[in-house]
């Protein structure tokens, strides 16, 4: 009989890659020199700090330490997200951190995706040395220079295909002009997060519209002063047309129904597959949400849309009283046959419109949605009927908590690893395991992630012998959320 050790030692690295765990990585790379050749790539090709993980900043220096200090373990980073660094007064130890920092990111050579999102710890070295790495094709920063970093750096950064700015200053709203115009023809993914920010508007990114003719995505959020006169010339200037576009908390002169006129010119909409929208403040924009509701439907009307994202600005509550599943009935009437995404927050649909997304949607895998704590185990939502799904997230209606937009959540996923604080977790209604294990298992078998409210949870299934005769039968389980991907929970949080 073939053992483990029979196997051709080339398939080694193959049959880790089905292991994601870092920590097991670690673990299985001290079995012997052939196992930890294999599993230094694997381990090291995506590194991810964030700010809930325990000892996140004594971890990031040992990490960039590391990195400095050894090359060959640096060229296997391809992807480095820090979203969590201590931050130093002018001292030698600032000094310190900052060389040893820019030392380790020039060691990644291979580097393609970098983010460093913790407001006044990013540095023009940092930037310069990065800048100068060949592979670097996405960039994710927080835009608050001050001081901190000479935006004019950022203009070195020449073949980045995806960018992402949190919450820019002035200067960095500037820079973006002559940053994208000595980038034209790269750019494929531009996302500006603001917190109700006024650097961004119109004639900022009417400035910018020559040079996003091969953008694919375009996501703006809390970004106050841009309308529907800043947006549809982006979308009408695409050469291949938009893929994906988000816009989130914009300013409340933002006239649908112009852009719904405007993209209906052209079909600039032909190739859009998913759209994220903030439901506005209709009071604020004097329309009913009827009429808001019918021109979205009627600016998708042609798109193949394969994703839907609707939040609300405020609480569920604020809109209990709105028709949202006419909505939501009116999306799938068409496009149901491709939707694979639905993700409504703070909105919370009638049961019945659920089970109509579930039973209509034949392809839809991932699903987030706004669910009374009583109904939530109830039959009437549907959400059996869904069996191609495999990522599912349920919200209490008691749980809309009015964030504000552009700060990363830190009521993070709930995992061993995590600094929390347990009396804040008390305090967010949270399904009993056991509750949601009952439906788990009555929802598709290819479901692997689960969450409520601030829990997520991995859904493994196991292989059980039933009695003596051995009789094989499987059986799903909860277990540790150990994905290195932040689930859409706890990413940027949207109000208006």
């Amino acid at each position: 009989m073939a053992i483990f050790h029979d196997l051709p030692i080339e398939l080694l690295p193959s049959i880790l890659l089905h292991l994601q765990n870092a920590s097991i990585y670690a673990t299985v790379s001290t079995v012997n020199k052939r196992f930890h050749a294999s599993c230094l790539p694997l381990l090291y090709r995506r590194v991810a700090i964030y700010s809930w993980n325990k000892n996140a900043k004594p971890r990031v220096l040992k990490l960039f330490k590391t990195l400095s200090t050894s090359p060959e373990v640096a060229k296997h980073v391809e992807r480095l997200d820090i979203r969590d660094f201590p931050r130093y007064q002018a001292t030698n130890t600032e000094v310190s951190v900052t060389s040893m920092v820019a030392g380790g990111l020039a060691n990644c050579v291979n580097l393609i995706s970098f983010s460093w999102t913790r407001d006044g710890t990013l540095r023009s070295c940092h930037l310069e040395n990065l800048a100068q790495l060949p592979c670097v094709k996405e960039l994710e920063f927080n835009g608050h220079d001050a001081g901190w970093y000479d935006a004019r750096v950022l203009q070195k950064f020449t073949t980045l295909e995806k960018i992402t700015v949190i919450m820019p200053s002035s200067t960095v709203a500037r820079t973006l002009v002559p940053w994208m115009q000595v980038s034209v023809n790269a750019l494929r993914s531009l996302t500006i997060i603001c917190k109700s920010s006024t650097v961004i508007t119109d004639d900022l990114l009417g400035s910018i519209v020559p040079s996003l003719g091969s953008l694919q995505s375009l996501h703006l959020t809390g970004c106050i002063r841009v309308t529907h006169q800043g947006v549809l010339p982006i979308i009408r200037g695409s050469t291949n047309g938009l893929g994906s576009i988000g816009l989130e908390g914009l300013s409340p002169r933002f006239d649908m129904a112009a852009l719904t006129s405007g993209v209906a010119q052209g079909s600039s909409l032909r190739s859009l597959t998913s759209i994220t929208l903030t439901l506005p403040i209709l009071a604020l924009i004097g329309i009913s949400f009827r009429t808001w509701a019918t021109n979205v439907n009627e600016m998708l009307s042609s798109s193949p849309l394969e994703s839907f994202h609707i939040y609300g600005a405020f609480n569920t509550r604020t809109y209990s009283l709105l028709d949202v599943d006419t909505l939501f009935r009116s999306i799938v009437d068409n496009h149901a046959p491709r939707l694979r995404r639905f993700s409504m927050h703070r909105m919370a649909a009638n049961l019945s419109a659920i089970r109509d997304i579930c039973g209509r949607c034949t392809r839809l895998e991932e699903l987030f949605v706004v669910i009374d704590h009583s109904d939530v185990l109830s039959r009437s939502t549907g959400l059996e009927l869904a069996r191609q799904l495999r990522v599912l997230h349920i919200n209490f209606p008691a749980n809309s908590l009015q964030l504000q937009q552009g700060e990363e959540n830190h009521d993070a996923p709930v995992e061993d690893d995590c600094d929390s604080d347990e009396d804040s977790e008390r305090s967010l209604p949270i399904l009993p395991e056991s509750d949601a294990l009952v439906l788990v298992r009555r929802c598709s078998p290819w479901l692997r992630t689960f969450g409520c409210n601030t829990r997520v949870w991995k859904v493994e299934t196991m292989v059980l012998h039933d009695g003596a005769d051995q009789v094989l039968r499987t059986e799903r389980r909860l277990a540790r959320y150990d994905s290195p991907d932040i689930p859409e929970q706890f990413l940027v949080v949207r109000t208006s």
